[in-house]
């Protein structure tokens, strides 16, 4: 089992770049990147559907 030296930093967590549009990243379903995605289609909230390029 590995503990971190006191002398040593923490490894840094990288930051996920979000590919799915809000509402699918809201909703934790999966997104087919279209404009609008099937699923704001299919519950009738296509002006929902954007995509942001920014990290969460």
């Amino acid at each position: 089992m590995r503990t971190p030296a006191s002398g040593r930093q923490q490894a840094l967590k990288r930051k996920r770049v979000v590919t799915s549009c809000s509402e699918c990243y809201r909703r934790k379903q999966r997104c087919d990147r279209k404009s609008p995605c099937n699923n704001c289609l299919a519950r009738n909230i296509p002006n929902k559907c954007i995509f942001n390029t920014l990290l969460p």
